[in-house]
């Protein structure tokens, strides 16, 4: 069987790396960090079926995972929605599940390497497939997108909630935040804002003394009212804050070749499909990479194979999150999802539906 080098060791690398070693494929995966640590993740798993995490021989991972049955949405102190979700999301921080994914790798025989960077002009060697995550856009001089994450400790929230800005009449700077309970009675507290230059670090933790000074300063600049009453009730982990700028959603064409997970398809958080969809991509990828390891088609046959699959598998969603994420930043769209919430006319369940569907 043929090598797969596998450069990235997120959801979709270290998912693609257990299929492929269970198939008897011999995988080298390259990491540039460790385990565990804490990532700018919404971290539910909402979209993947049963039967695609068993195909990836990772669906005894998520046995303890919190199941979430319902949403609840605010737009500042309004509650817009309750629903119950068409199908349970699964709440697990991505600190224990790529430590759980990597220990599993390592026990299927793949090899791992961790803390070292391989560089960008390698990604199309044959062979060769990029999990990096987020690309970092450099064709802008200013990050557009900044992703902001930490975890409450000893909490107890029912279901997942969303808080969406209710400063879309200045035409830009706004945001929304995801919170999902997670294990041990921790809340992950997850935000994607347009980037402001009037918020400080330094100003917001001489303000508020949390290590959630930064995400709870963009919620107030955002009108989060509840979500700001919220977060000063509560305590952190102050080894779990990170935050990252500087990349771009939608389709990513910075990474050319065998891609997957964010670093091709970077759908808008709102969608909650983050997470299932690296690893979709990564099932998808298996099929393709073990016919290309048995030597029954070549490199670019396995590429174009992969491309096609995932272009028919994720388009839909994609174009419908590009066309709905601009509604939760301007004053008209945001006027039309409070109307159309509080008659009951938003076809919620089917948005959500259409969101995850092929």
């Amino acid at each position: 069987m043929k090598p797969i080098r596998i450069i990235g060791g997120g959801l979709a690398g270290l998912s693609l790396g257990i299929c492929l070693r269970r198939k008897g494929i011999p995988v080298e995966l390259h990491e540039k960090g460790n385990y565990p640590r804490h990532k700018v993740c919404g971290e539910f798993i909402s979209g993947i079926t049963k039967e695609t995490l068993a195909r990836l021989g990772i669906d005894p991972l998520f046995d303890d995972a919190l199941i979430h049955h319902d949403i609840n949405w605010w737009m500042g102190s309004e509650l817009l929605l309750t629903e119950e979700l068409p199908a349970p999301a699964l709440g697990i921080s991505r600190f224990k599940l790529d430590k759980r994914l990597a220990d599993m790798f390592q026990r299927e025989g793949g090899q791992l390497i961790l803390g070292k960077r391989i560089p960008l002009e390698n990604n199309h060697n044959e062979g060769c497939v990029w999990a990096t995550g987020k690309p970092v856009n450099p064709t802008k001089a200013k990050p557009e997108w900044i992703g902001i994450k930490i975890h409450a400790v000893n909490t107890q929230l029912n279901g997942l909630h969303m808080h969406s800005s209710t400063c879309g009449i200045s035409g830009s700077k706004g945001g929304y935040v995801g919170l999902a309970e997670v294990e041990n009675g921790r809340t992950n507290c997850c935000g994607l804002f347009h980037v402001r230059s009037d918020i400080r670090p330094a100003d917001a933790h001489s303000r508020w003394s949390s290590p959630a000074a930064v995400l709870m300063a963009y919620a107030e600049a955002c009108g989060m009212t509840e979500l700001l009453k919220l977060m000063k009730s509560w305590q952190y982990d102050p080894e779990s804050f990170t935050a990252t700028a500087g990349f771009s959603l939608g389709v990513q064409n910075s990474q050319a070749g065998f891609s997957l997970g964010d670093a091709a398809w970077l759908i808008p958080p709102f969608t909650g499909n983050g997470m299932s969809m690296a690893m979709e991509s990564s099932a998808i990828a298996a099929t393709w990479l073990e016919k290309y390891s048995a030597d029954e088609i070549n490199w670019h046959e396995a590429e174009h194979g992969y491309q096609s699959d995932a272009k028919k598998h994720f388009s839909r969603r994609m174009k419908l999150s590009k066309l709905m994420h601009p509604m939760l930043f301007n004053f008209p769209g945001q006027q039309i999802l409070k109307a159309s919430s509080k008659t009951k006319t938003l076809p919620f369940k089917s948005i959500f539906s259409q969101l995850r569907k092929p």
